[in-house]
This record gives structure tokens, C-alpha cells and sequence, in this order.
């Protein structure tokens, strides 16, 4: 999940997908998320104002043995998806990992 996130049907899921069971027991369900967040922005400097929009993923239920999320190793993440917009520009993304251990 993505704390502090802006939508509230964050954990509902309209598509069917499959889970993996094993022999053991374990169930694992792969899905499909899409997240959405909002930001407070300051535009008193507009047109040639910068925003620094930060998230957060994290786990409620399970801790950093159990749920592991990857980065690409670099400071600098993937925006080979990246869709542009008319509106503004993507001048940078970073990601960095803080794994805590309970």
C-alpha cells in the first residue's frame, strides 16, 4: 500500500486474477495495483516553480522478510513507462529502499 494515499478504493480489485498454491499450503496472490497520490503543491513561483512530490510504500501486515519490494538498484528510477504531459515536466525520479526489521 502507499501511505498518506489519495484513493480509497486502493484495496478493491474488479479484476479476476489466479493464485499460487503450493503443496505446503502457501498461497500467493500476484495482482495487478495501480496506486494514486496527491501532493500539496506551491505555485507562487509559476511558470518556473519545482515540486517534490515523495511516497512512501509500505506493509501493515507483513514485515520485510515476508513482502519485498524491489527497486532497479540505481538511484534513479525506471521511467521507461513514463507517459509525458503537456502540462509539465518530469525533471527527475529517485528511489531509495529503508528496510525495517521488527
Amino acid at each position: 500500500m502507499i501511505t498518506r494515499s489519495a484513493d480509497v478504493k486502493a484495496f478493491e480489485s474488479s479484476i479476476s486474477t489466479n493464485v499460487i498454491v503450493t503443496s505446503e499450503g502457501n498461497v500467493t496472490w500476484l495482482s495487478m495495483v495501480i496506486f494514486k497520490s496527491s501532493c500539496s503543491i506551491d505555485v507562487k513561483f509559476f511558470p518556473f516553480d519545482e515540486q517534490n512530490c515523495s511516497m512512501e510504500f509500505a506493509s501493515w501486515t507483513y514485515d520485510a522478510y515476508q513482502v519485498n519490494i524491489l527497486t532497479n538498484g540505481e538511484d534513479n528510477g525506471d521511467m521507461s513507462n513514463y507517459i509525458e504531459n503537456s502540462e509539465w515536466s518530469l525533471i527527475g525520479f529517485q528511489q531509495k529502499r529503508h528496510v525495517v526489521r521488527f
